[in-house]
């Protein structure tokens, strides 16, 4: 890819996370604004059809720990059934 490339691709993202940056700004999230900043600056190092096969490997192991979550869940409720939580 030849600069101008990365200067568009450069350009193009930053004009599409500029409003989630906002909007996490306004909302007090520093720690998810500061990620998502930082996976910007990652993403502009990256060729894109790296940034596929980046976006492919997470949705695979967020999809597969989404399967895994109810089975957690049940094994929890199990653990807490006959006990009672005060509420104070």
């Amino acid at each position: 890819m030849d600069n101008s490339h990365k200067l568009a691709f450069a350009t193009s993202l930053d004009e599409t996370v500029a409003p989630f940056l906002s909007i996490l700004h306004d909302a007090g999230r520093d720690r998810e604004r500061v990620a998502l900043e930082l996976g910007t600056e990652i993403v502009k190092q990256l060729h894109p059809f790296s940034l596929v096969v980046l976006a492919m490997a997470a949705g695979f192991i967020i999809g597969r720990r989404s399967l895994e979550w109810p089975q957690i869940r049940a094994k929890t409720e199990e653990g807490f059934e006959g006990h009672q939580i005060s509420q104070d």
